[in-house]
Parts: C-alpha cells; structure tokens; sequence
C-alpha cells in the first residue's frame, strides 16, 4: 500500500526503532568501573578504585514507545520464537493524545582509563544512534497503523503541531583528561573534561511547526498550510564531521583528611579514600555534526499542496524523495547547510556509603530540546539505586522513572570485569505489555593496584592513635 512521503518518514522512523542503551544507571554510581562511568561524568576518572580501567567491547540496547506493545516476558517470546503461531502478534494502543518513540544503540569500543598520581586519562571509542520522536498526533499513529487508505478518517480537517522527528548515527573518538583540584580535610573535588571528533554517518530530521492537511479520498490530499523544514543526507561513513565536549565535577565529602593525598599511591597505603557522600554534575555531548554533499534540505514557509494520485508516490532513493516534495509544495533549493546537534544532557548524581560496601545512589539525566535545531532529544531519567560494591563482585538494583512517568527496576551484576544489565528487568521476567526494553553488556580487563604497589611494598605511616590515615604524608 503507497504513503505519502511525509507519512512514511513518520511511519518508517517510528517503526524501525532499534534498541536503546540509555544510560546504564545499574552501573553509573559504580567506583569500580571508570570506562563505563566516565560515559556520565568525566570527572570520575579521578580518584577511584581501578587503576587501570581497559574496555574490550561494550554494547547497550533500549527502545521505549507508547504506541506499540508486545504481550509477555522477553524470555517467554524468546523462547516461543521457534514456533511463531505461540507468538501473540503487536499491540497497538490507538486512542492516545499523543504519541512517541525514543531509540539509543551504543557499542562502545577499546577504550581505558588510566591514573597518574592525582591526574587521570582516558581514551575512547564507540558508535552511537539516537532516535527521537515526539508529538506524534493519534490520526497519524492511525495511518502507521491502517494506511493511508484509512477510510474512517477521509475527509476531516487535521492540524499538526510542533511535531518533531530526529534521527542521528556517527561514531566517535575522544580523550578524557581530569585531575584533582581541589584537596582540604576532609573535602575533595575533581573535574574532568572529554573531547570527541565526531564522523557522521546518517542524520535525518523533520520539524513541522505546523501542517493542516485533509486526505479527502484513496488518490487526493490537500495540504491547506505547512510550516517547518527537513534534512538529511545520504548514509555513509564519515558523511559528516564535527567536535563534542563533556565536562564534570564531583565533590566528595571523605571520611579522613586528604589534604596530601594521592591515589594509588604507597604513601597512601596502595588505596583511595573512601567518602561519606559524593556529588557529582556533567554537561553531556555538547556538539554538532555538519554533513557534506549529498544532502538535502528544505523549508516549508506557509505553503500550500493538492496532491493528486499521492497514493502512487514510491520514491526509489533519497534524491528522488527531495526532488517529489519540492515538486509538490514548490520548494526552492535551499543553500544552508545541513547540521544537527548531539543528544546533548544534564547529569547530576548524589551518592551515599551506607558502610559495609553497600551504597545507595541518585541520578538525574534530562535532556536539551532542541528546538530551534535539528537534533535527537535525549530522554529524561531519574533513578535511584542501591549497590552493594567489592572489587571483584558488585550488585545493583535501579528504580528508574523514564520520561518522568515509565516506572521501572532492574538489576546489575559486575563480576570482576564483567557486566551485564538491564534498567527494566521486568520486560523479561514479567507477563504483561512490554513497550520497550534495554540490556548492556561490557567486557573488560582492569588492574586495581598500581605498578609500583606490585613491586614494593606500601609506606604507610601512622598518627597518634596507630590508624594509618587516608591522606599518607
């Protein structure tokens, strides 16, 4: 069945979602695991438990959408998959004032931390998607459904608002830098900054501010008034370039003096210090992608459209899909050039040792808006995790809240430098509607103890009392 370009951009996006690796936050608080918490705070290369932190591959998955659900634990479905007649087919929840749909795919390559005395480095890779749509009208999420051969809605008046569809894939390579800088009894700050050269590989994007159309018949659309614009660009590697930026602090309230203190250091015993409470923020993925020829961009000012026979449109690639809209609306050639910004996010996390390695922690992640500008949303996260921490076993259990509303809990294990885990263990454990889902996973190889503690033994020094202070001398 033929659809209109604007709703098969809408239909394909919505539907091709992938699986999102969000934000990990079963492993976000972990002192053990720099490779992976440096992805939410560059500062915490400083000052933890793992000298040297190698990652040899890591891959994280989610989706999230109110539109679609399956029936049944991932696990059941998974193993029902041998015989598809024992599958229950989609749900769709029309009805609905609005609609969205939020997509994230992370596969973090080689990457390592490092330390050096109060200093810490790290390198990274990885390849990333992010998927963001929203205000998604129902008579739309009726046509992904129905087609546009959707009778009951020929001949009604529709208006469309600040829809907003953005598609974003690239990879990237950074460098992390942090240091102490700040050390005083028992307070102790750090910062951190990531620098990332980003390689586009696929962007896409549509705003439209407003479209008030009616498809009055099987073969006639009329569009009465469109506001807004569009982009995208023939996928390839490295199709565009640009530079993105992290930066963190985190300050700790520890539990001896630190004045003179240095981690991993053998005046310092070979160890870190531990903290009562630490808090920590991050100004995430602030950048952009500029995409080079071929492109395609184009504005929609005011403009009007009578599509005859739009059911018989079937555009073969992306120059013919352009060249068709442009026909229709009367559309001239735009010269800008075509960008789209990062995921760009706010990160902030309090966490607290309750004593005896368990932790609890709390994580804030909203993301920027993006208005004005093409680029993926990223979505909002509040979560609140308790841990239980060692060096070669460590357990968490995240309640999370996603988008202010999806209440879910899930479960991590890291054994040694092993992890896996989900933010939503019910979608595989629970028999009910599952409207999205994520896992992760990291291999890793990490060296707690510095080179010269191997080799030597630590000179620790002792105060009044015979308790060897946190800070050496």
């Amino acid at each position: 069945m033929k659809t209109t370009a604007f709703t098969s951009f809408i239909a394909a996006i919505l539907f091709s979602l992938g699986l999102q690796a969000q934000d990990n936050l079963g492993i976000a608080g972990s002192n053990y695991s720099p490779a992976n918490t440096v992805l939410i705070n560059p500062s915490s290369i400083v000052d933890n438990k793992a000298f040297i932190d190698i990652n040899l591959i890591g891959v994280g998955v989610f989706a999230q959408n109110n539109l679609v659900s399956m029936n049944g634990s991932l696990i059941r479905l998974y193993r029902a998959a041998s015989n598809p007649n024992a599958v229950e087919e989609p749900k769709f929840h029309l009805g609905k004032k609005s609609y969205y749909a939020l997509a994230d795919v992370n596969v973090h390559g080689p990457s390592a931390t490092f330390q050096v005395k109060r200093w810490g480095f790290g390198v990274y890779t990885g390849v990333r998607s992010v998927t963001d749509v929203r205000r998604i009208t129902p008579e739309i999420a009726n046509y992904a459904v129905n087609g546009l051969q959707y009778a009951e809605q020929f001949g009604q008046e529709y208006d469309i608002r600040n829809l907003r569809i953005n598609t974003l894939t690239w990879g990237e390579v950074g460098v992390t830098a942090g240091t102490i800088v700040k050390q005083q009894g028992t307070q102790l700050i750090t910062a951190g900054v990531t620098v990332k050269r980003l390689f586009g590989i696929m962007g896409g994007a549509m705003h439209l501010d407003r479209w008030n159309y009616m498809i009055t018949d099987s073969s006639h659309m009329e569009t009465y008034e469109i506001s807004g614009r569009y982009g995208f660009n023939e996928p390839g590697w490295a199709t565009g370039k640009g530079w993105s930026t992290d930066i963190g602090f985190t300050f700790k309230k520890t539990l001896e003096d630190v004045t003179y203190y240095t981690p991993h250091s053998r005046e310092s015993d070979c160890t870190t210090c531990d903290y009562k409470y630490k808090v920590s923020l991050a100004l995430l993925d602030v950048g952009r992608i500029k995409f080079k020829n071929p492109y395609y961009y184009q504005e929609f000012n005011e403009g009007s459209s009578d599509w005859e026979d739009y059911n018989d449109f079937d555009p073969q690639d992306s120059e013919e899909l352009n060249s068709a809209i442009s026909d229709e609306f009367n559309l001239a050639d735009q010269q800008s050039k075509f960008k789209m910004w990062l995921p760009t996010a706010i990160s902030a996390q309090v966490d607290y040792n309750l004593g005896k390695n368990f932790f609890v922690n709390a994580t804030y992640i909203g993301g920027v808006p993006w208005v004005k500008s093409f680029g993926p949303q990223r979505g909002a996260q509040i979560g609140i995790t308790p841990r239980f921490e060692m060096k070669r076993i460590e357990v968490a259990m995240p309640f999370v809240l996603h988008e202010y509303r999806l209440p879910h809990i899930g479960a991590m294990i890291r054994l040694n430098s092993v992890i896996i885990g989900t933010d939503n263990l019910g979608a595989y454990v629970l028999n009910q509607d599952i409207y999205g889902a994520d896992i992760y996973v990291s291999i890793k190889y990490t060296i707690f103890k510095s080179f010269k503690c191997r080799t030597k033994k630590s000179r620790s020094k002792k105060n009044k009392k015979g308790i060897t202070p946190c800070w050496g001398g």
